[in-house]
């Protein structure tokens, strides 16, 4: 089975989500776009998926913190997230508790 983890709809419509086997899953405009690896950053079962204050998405996958923005997926920071805990709060925040 391929479950979902978090699901994030944007105000244009797009929908994101994370799967449990695929990695994130971008719908819109009735397109489908699979994202599992970046420059060797898999992010398979990314357990976080919000929106940043300045309008991009934010991912954080095993080896880091993912950034959808302008049309482009970058890495922001790279980490290993087994041994951390990244909370994201809604005025942009980001946690990161060993």
């Amino acid at each position: 089975s391929n479950r979902f983890y978090r699901i994030l709809a944007e105000d244009d419509g797009t929908i994101w989500a994370s799967s449990e086997e695929d990695g994130i899953v971008r719908y819109k405009d009735g397109k489908v776009e699979v994202f599992n690896e970046i420059d060797g950053i898999q992010f398979k079962k990314a357990p976080e998926i919000q929106k940043d204050l300045d309008g991009g998405v934010l991912m954080i996958s095993l080896d880091g913190i993912l950034r959808w923005k302008d049309g482009k997926l970058e890495l922001g920071k790279r980490f290993d997230t087994r041994f951390y805990k990244v909370y994201f709060s809604p005025n942009g925040f980001r946690w990161e508790l060993d």
